[in-house]
Parts: C-alpha cells; sequence; structure tokens
C-alpha cells in the first residue's frame, strides 16, 4: 500500500487492497489455517454495537440495567458514607498508627481464639 493511500483512504483504494493477493498468503503462513484470528476481538465489539444499534429492546434494556447500576452504587455510598466518616475519625483522632495496634489486637485475638 502506498503512502497516497492512507492519505486519499476511500471505498476505491480499500477494495484494491483487500484483492491483493500477498495478504492471504502472509496471514495463512502465520495462521495456519485462521485468517481471521488477529482481528477476532474488534469484529465481535463491533458487530456486539451493531446489534445493539439496531435492537430497541436490546437497548432499552442495556439502559435501564445502567441506570439500576448506578442507582444501586449511589445507594452503596451513602449507606456506607457514616461509616467512612467514623473511619475517617477514627483516623484523625489516633493515626495511621492506632489502626495498625487495633488491627494487630484483632488479629491476635483471632489467632489465640478469645472472642472478647
Amino acid at each position: 500500500m502506498k503512502f497516497d493511500d492512507f492519505i486519499n483512504y476511500n471505498r476505491r483504494n480499500s477494495d484494491n487492497y483487500k484483492n491483493r493477493s500477498f495478504q492471504d498468503e502472509y496471514r495463512g503462513s502465520i495462521y495456519s489455517g485462521n485468517t481471521n484470528r488477529g482481528y477476532d476481538s474488534n469484529d465481535k465489539i463491533r458487530f456486539i454495537l451493531e446489534k445493539i444499534q439496531n435492537n430497541k429492546k436490546l437497548k432499552l434494556f442495556l439502559i435501564t440495567a445502567v441506570i439500576i447500576l448506578l442507582v444501586i452504587i449511589i445507594a452503596l455510598i451513602l449507606i456506607l458514607l457514616p461509616l467512612l466518616l467514623k473511619l475517617f475519625d477514627y483516623i484523625n483522632q489516633n493515626g495511621v498508627q492506632g489502626i495498625l495496634k487495633f488491627i494487630t489486637e484483632f488479629l491476635d485475638k483471632l489467632w489465640r481464639g478469645s472472642a472478647s
């Protein structure tokens, strides 16, 4: 493919490029018969995006799934916000050393088997 083909890329140039025979020989020698191996992921993604674009029910399902997922994430953040604020307050009062001391004491209690 010439440098001008990259600049003036249109359907005529792509058809000319596809008809060149060295391409098939090159793919066949590397991939041993599987000519689409290097392009599978792009083709699958393109196929999925075209299916989503053309199917109204699938598009509606994906939009509602994304909205539900965002609502769940926001709800979890709001539910865990007081816990996070308590954690930040504990860190502010005791520092990182206090957290490490608490964790080591807790793990020591678990190791020994005492519940108190």
